[in-house]
């Protein structure tokens, strides 16, 4: 390599000099700061890895769990549950929202509500933040103190009145002192002809003038003992009254209860300049400070459309239980909902996935969209008799799902019941079909590829796996309103079983096709693109576990080949112990989902997910005014 660099060198120039010229030159440059630096990354895909990456380390790196769980990175507070805490009728809607929104940086919406909330006792300027970025919902509450918060445990408040000291009456020693404008040493100093070159007024005045000067002399003493009786007179008055006189008394005056804070915070936070508020000539994107229009009804359902968007990628993965020789989907379901008859060890694996979550409780997914990603109020919540003696029915996603979540990722585990098969048959004329189909072939009519090592990377993909749609689905996203972006998708369409074989011949009869009606989560609406051309295969990945008679279980894997043949650290043909057994499954789901994603050309992170929707949101409500316009709707007050 050196050699063939020698050559294109100019003549008598080595490249060691020509990297001395270039480092030199590097070093004479000055140095640059961070915010001044050009981002050049290799591909948009590493710059959003780097931003994913520097975002975990600075927020999460030592402080997950969050202090809500690890069900959600978000703050659990939205405006709803804000409102209920503040005075007046800001709930009402025909009042309008009493909140500010603007938008930093086209990437950050940031809510500030000025009035102060119910658990606040000190009347100080405060704000609540609700900052939405591209890594979640974050609510801050923020005082403008002027002294610390000290004796937390008094229920006096220092902004309350002292009130004036009592008088004292010893007041000491009073000294008569005659004010002097020169000290008395000028009396003794010798008067010299300058000064008297100004006359006094005796030497002017004649005879004629004098009767004037003597009446005028009389009008002065006359008036100054006047001023002395009514000077002694009030004095009297004073010490009469009684203390303190409230005619007199200086009063504080009324405590202020309604502060601009919002126009503080800005402030503070150094947004409020007029370079902020001026759009670029170069570019077509908007200024670094946007205010987004309050009065449109669609705002509020388009920042409830981001708080779905969540900011980790997740995974289902559905859990099934086949007795030795069975090879019906009717007969697989109806396995798990007695526990007799099913081996103890499937029990205890399935508790090794993750901890059992509430599904009206929980705030992170729970394997459908439907009832994700949601904040549950107490009236809303519906108390259910749990079911007991099952065999792992209870995990169904109707009342149970097993969860398991970390910084990057969330999982949910189902084990489909015959209820799940019953409800959907109720739900609408096309509901699946248990179908008696032949239990050799998968879906597409051909074997799912086993995932060994030695398969080659070159082999061609099987024919696409489609599930019918559940009737179900439409319905529940209808009520939640979910919309489905133009512009955005989450990637390949993965479904991940689990099966556990009694006999572990029976995975060549497992029925894939008849079991995916059971796997809906109301995602598959989001990835597929308008174009056919893009549109996304469906992959099947089974992870079949038999336990043997030593106490250990095989393992034994199939799938769609692709790009990536294999995730670790599961392979097929590895037998592993029951200590091991639930991580290991765990972590090879969630290596499979990650992978696929990877693999995909339209997949995007969440947090590029959240940067478009909130670009959507500043497109759709920006509220364009004049710097003079702008700076008169800071002062005006919002809806109280």
């Amino acid at each position: 390599m050196f050699p063939q660099a020698s050559k294109m060198l100019p003549t008598g120039r080595a490249l060691s000099d020509v990297c001395f010229v270039v480092f030199q030159n590097r070093a004479s440059d000055p140095p640059k700061y961070k915010q001044d630096k050009q981002r050049q990354p290799a591909s948009n895909r590493v710059q959003e890895a780097a931003e994913g990456l520097l975002t975990c380390i600075i927020q999460h790196v030592g402080a997950f769990p969050p202090p809500c769980g690890p069900e959600s990175l978000f703050s659990l507070l939205d405006e709803k549950s804000l409102l209920k805490y503040t005075k007046g009728n800001s709930c009402l809607p025909e009042h309008g929202s009493p909140f500010r929104y603007y938008v930093l940086e086209n990437a950050i919406v940031v809510g500030l509500l000025e009035q102060p909330l119910g658990n606040i006792e000190d009347l100080l300027p405060t704000v609540t933040a609700l900052i939405r970025g591209p890594f979640g919902r974050h609510a801050w509450v923020m005082q403008l103190r002027h002294s610390p918060r000290i004796k937390r445990g008094s229920s006096k408040s220092h902004l309350s009145d002292p009130g004036r000291p009592m008088p004292v009456e010893n007041v000491g020693t009073h000294h008569s002192v005659k004010p002097r404008n020169f000290p008395e040493s000028v009396d003794k100093v010798t008067a010299t002809k300058a000064e008297k070159s100004i006359p006094t007024l005796e030497s002017l005045v004649t005879d004629e003038k004098r009767p004037e000067l003597n009446k005028l002399k009389s009008f002065i003493e006359k008036q100054g003992q006047f001023e002395s009786q009514i000077g002694q007179r009030k004095q009297q008055e004073v010490k009469s009254m009684p203390f303190p006189n409230q005619d007199t008394e200086c009063k504080p005056p009324k405590i202020t209860e309604e502060f601009q804070a919002a126009r503080l915070f800005l402030s503070h936070y150094g947004f409020l300049s007029l370079e902020a508020l001026k759009e670029q000539s170069n570019t077509s994107l908007p200024p670094s400070l946007v205010t987004l229009d309050t009065t449109n009804p669609g705002l509020t359902n388009d920042l409830e459309m981001l708080d779905t968007i969540t900011a980790r990628d997740n995974d289902t993965v559905h859990v099934f239980y086949v007795k030795s020789g069975q090879r019906l989907a009717q007969d697989i379901l109806r396995n798990v909902g007695s526990q007799r008859g099913i081996q103890g060890q499937f029990l205890e694996f399935l508790h090794s996935l993750g901890w059992p979550v509430d599904v009206q409780k929980h705030a992170g997914w729970t394997g459908h969209i439907s009832t994700s990603w949601k904040i549950s109020q107490p009236e809303d919540i519906q108390e259910n008799a749990p079911r007991v003696g099952t065999g792992g029915s209870i995990y169904d996603g109707q009342q149970q799902v097993l969860y398991w979540a970390d910084v990057s990722s969330e999982v949910a585990f189902i084990v489909p019941s015959l209820d799940n098969f019953h409800r959907l048959q109720n739900d609408g004329d096309k509901s699946p079909q248990l179908s008696v189909s032949t239990p050799s072939e998968g879906p597409g009519g051909t074997k799912p590829t086993t995932l060994s090592l030695e398969r080659p990377l070159t082999e061609p993909r099987n024919k696409t796996m489609e599930s019918p749609s559940s009737p179900h689905d439409a319905p529940a996203f209808r009520t939640r309103r979910f919309g489905r972006p133009s512009t955005v998708t989450i990637g390949p369409d993965t479904k991940i079983f689990v099966v556990w074989l009694e006999n572990f011949e029976d995975h060549e009869n497992f029925p894939t096709g008849d079991l995916l009606p059971m796997t809906s989560t109301g995602l598959e609406q989001y990835t597929a693109t308008s174009s056919s051309s893009m549109r996304q295969d469906k992959d099947i990945f089974l992870i079949y576990i038999h336990a043997l008679q030593n106490g250990l279980f095989r393992i034994h894997m199939e799938g769609n080949t692709g790009k990536i043949s294999m995730a670790i650290p599961l392979v097929d043909g590895m037998v592993v112990s029951r200590r091991t057994l639930g991580s290991m499954v765990r972590q090879t789901a969630i290596n499979i989902g990650r992978r696929k994603r990877l693999e995909s050309d339209s997949y995007q992170p969440p947090h590029v997910r959240r940067k478009i929707k909130i670009q959507e949101i500043v497109d759709k409500y920006h509220l364009k005014m004049t710097e003079s316009e702008f700076y008169t709707a800071l002062f005006q007050d919002v809806h109280k």
